[in-house]
């Protein structure tokens, strides 16, 4: 970013150094005993990045609600009259933590810190009252609700005091959370959690290897001829974590194979949850698992 001072005591043009990391302004107006903001002799620029700001803001609130499903401000339309965690009324819950399905024509509504919580036990996503399984749009809504939960440090859950679990109730876990993504773009039928959690050692680094290859050419892809590792690009940065930990899987010949599905999963669960479309690396995981 350009350094936000002016460039001397007389002059009101913008300094043309790169601020440093972390701060506003360059090295050389931050060793000045007084420093001359360039946005204060420039009001409609300010102004302009404010009037920005709010609508911004606007936007991330009203997709963040859009996200939560009907009757989320009107409440009316819900089936259920409580929670069936907290027992809350389906009025005093904040349309922050509010999530609603609609099935046969009703509106089923939970706080999503239940539904999350919920989701971590089975191998696909039902409605708790029904029983009856999730669409892969709500599959898809309610992953995306949790990665805002989690970009602002919400809470996940109801209990804060849950015990830790296991390497291999982890592992267990990140699977289901991937087969969940993979139902939701399409994947679902062909791949199971069951399956990937039984998944050998040989095997994960196999697939591991098969990713690497696909997603090398993968991150060239919008870039051309760039490099896309100097460019920072998602994808490189996709392709950098897996070609990392697929040179120290050896280090886990000793500690067992759950452990290394447990951080291949991590692994996979951080890349799906960071692009905004993972159904290409949902095909990427497919076309490998396919190839064993």
């Amino acid at each position: 970013m350009q350094c936000l001072s002016c460039k001397n005591k007389t002059s009101i043009e913008r300094c043309s150094n790169t601020a440093l990391r972390s701060f506003l302004y360059c090295g050389n107006h931050l060793r000045s005993k007084t420093i001359r903001n360039w946005l204060t002799f420039h009001p409609k620029v300010e102004s302009g990045l404010y009037k920005l700001q709010s609508m911004w803001r606007g936007y991330y609130v009203r997709h963040r609600i859009r996200l939560a499903g009907a009757g989320v401000l009107r409440r009316s339309l819900c089936h259920n009259e409580d929670e069936m965690v907290t027992m809350d009324p389906k009025d005093r819950v904040h349309p922050f933590d509010y999530f609603a399905v609609e099935q046969d024509g009703k509106v089923w509504w939970f706080d999503q810190r239940s539904m999350i919580e919920w989701s971590e036990k089975a191998d696909t996503i039902t409605n708790p009252y029904t029983r009856q399984i999730l669409s892969p749009t709500d599959v898809g809504r309610l992953r995306q609700l949790y990665c805002i939960r989690k970009k602002f440090g919400d809470a996940l859950i109801h209990t804060t005091d849950a015990a830790s679990p296991t390497a291999a109730e982890l592992r267990d876990i990140r699977w289901r959370k991937v087969g969940h993504i993979l139902y939701e773009c399409g994947f679902g039928d062909i791949v199971t959690p069951t399956f990937l959690s039984s998944l050998t050692f040989s095997e994960l680094r196999r697939i591991l290897r098969s990713l690497i290859t696909d997603m090398r050419w993968w991150m060239y892809e919008k870039v051309g001829e760039k490099d896309p590792i100097q460019l920072m690009a998602k994808r490189a940065k996709y392709y950098t974590w897996m070609r990392s930990l697929a040179g120290v899987t050896y280090t886990y010949a000793e500690t067992g194979t759950h452990h290394l599905a447990k951080d291949v999963s991590a692994l996979l669960l951080a890349c799906m949850n960071d692009i905004r479309n993972p159904s290409e690396l949902c095909f990427f995981l497919v076309k490998g698992i396919s190839g064993l």
